[in-house]
Formats: structure tokens, C-alpha cells, sequence
């Protein structure tokens, strides 16, 4: 059995490392966004914790490892929808994702005026 631990990043990136502010596609992972984490955690990494923001509309925001559609990880059992983030009009949440082995992760939003941010990673798994 394996076990990880999450690791404090000294000094986290500022700003946002990824946004998606048009050009959505509701309620589909094609559509999205997708944030590559590979160049800012060590490998073998599995998740990252970091703060994702949500402005512009209301909105419900998704993720999931890039490419999981096994429906039985999906809370809705749907390839489209995933792990809920957060539905709100304007806010951020501090959000555990986890990647995908080619440390990817996916965004979808129900709402296509949605602004989507998410920053540097603050901690990691390995």
C-alpha cells in the first residue's frame, strides 16, 4: 500500500497560473479548460492543492483528471461531469485536484460567460 504526503511549495508562483475568461463551451471538458501542472511539481506528483477562482456569472465549475471518464468516479455518473468545485457568482476555493499521470486536469463550467482562475499550486502529493 502506498502513502503520500502533501509538501508545502516554499515559494508558490504569483498570479494565476492558468484562466480561461471566454470561448467556453458549457458542460463539456472538450470545450474547456485544461491546466498542465508538469512544469511546477516534481514528478510522480498526484495532486496539487491551490486556489481556484470563479467570476463574471453564476456558474457551477467541474474538473477531473485529464481524460477520466470512468462514470464511477464522477459524482453525477457522467463522463462530463466530474468532481463539483464550486457553483457561486464571484469567489475562489482552495481545491484538492488530482492529475492525471501526465499531470493534467480538465474544467468545465455550466454557464459559458464564466472567468475562470486558477493559481500556482501551494502544496503537492507525492
Amino acid at each position: 500500500m502506498a502513502f503520500y504526503t502533501w509538501h508545502k511549495i516554499t515559494n508558490p508562483g504569483t498570479g494565476w497560473f492558468a484562466s480561461k475568461t471566454s470561448g467556453w463551451t458549457a458542460d463539456s471538458f472538450s470545450g474547456g479548460l485544461e491546466v498542465d501542472f508538469s512544469s511546477v511539481v516534481p514528478a510522480g506528483t498526484k495532486a496539487v492543492r491551490c486556489h481556484v477562482a470563479l467570476g463574471g456569472t453564476f456558474s457551477v465549475v467541474n474538473y477531473r483528471p485529464k481524460d477520466d471518464s470512468n462514470i464511477s468516479n464522477t459524482p453525477y455518473a457522467s463522463s462530463e461531469w466530474s468532481s463539483w468545485i464550486m457553483s457561486s457568482y464571484d469567489g475562489s476555493v482552495q481545491a484538492v485536484l488530482w492529475l492525471s499521470a501526465d499531470y493534467k486536469v480538465e474544467f468545465t463550467v455550466h454557464n459559458t460567460a464564466t472567468d475562470l482562475y486558477v493559481a500556482y499550486p501551494i502544496e503537492y502529493m507525492l
